[in-house]
Parts: structure tokens; sequence; C-alpha cells
């Protein structure tokens, strides 16, 4: 089966890659691209237990653009997602029978 091509413009394929690595939304994706970030410095902007005063990447995010454009978020906020196949349905697991649950009562001699 063919794959479907993406329906995003190929300067955003590194962001979708950023979206999913960092778990960022498409409100944050923005709001960095606004800034003027790079899909390469957002491993920058990572605290780590040798940094504690670093905030996570997405409050991070959402404070520089707060200071900078004062305003919560963006006007216009793109799908940064590629588009997926359709799930297919999972096949239903066989009934396995416990042990003692086919007896009937009546079949156990006591």
């Amino acid at each position: 089966m063919a794959r479907k091509k993406s329906k995003l413009p190929n300067k955003l394929l590194p962001w979708v890659e950023v979206k999913r690595k960092y778990r960022l939304s498409d409100v944050q994706i923005q709001m960095a691209r606004e800034l003027g970030m790079t899909p390469k410095s957002m491993s920058k902007i990572a605290s780590s237990r040798d940094q504690p005063w670093k905030l996570p990447r997405a409050a991070y995010i959402e404070g520089l653009y707060r200071k900078k454009f004062r305003r919560e978020r963006p006007e216009s906020v793109p799908i940064f997602s590629e588009p997926s196949l359709p799930a297919k349905p999972r096949p239903e697991p066989p009934e396995i029978p416990r042990k003692g649950e086919d007896e009937s009562p009546s079949e156990v001699p006591y």
C-alpha cells in the first residue's frame, strides 16, 4: 500500500518532529516560530538536574512570547502534525478457557 504524501510544507516537517519529541502543543510550536527559534535550538533550552533554575521548555516559550508580544496566544495557529493513516482494527484475542471454568457443578464428582 502506498503511503500518502504529507500535506505539510517541507519547512514545517522539522517542527513536527520537535512537537513529538518534546511533547509541545501546536500553540507552543507557533510561539517558538514567531520568536525566531529553530528546531535545532529547542534542545538547548532544556532544563536538567544540573540546572534547576531553568523553566520547562513549554513554560519558557510561553513566558518569552508573553513578554515580547504582550498577548497570551498567537493569532493563527497551523496544525503541526503528519496526516496519519487510518488505524487498522485490532483482531479480537482468542478466548482461552481457564482451568475450572468449563466444568459445570453437576459434572464435578464429590
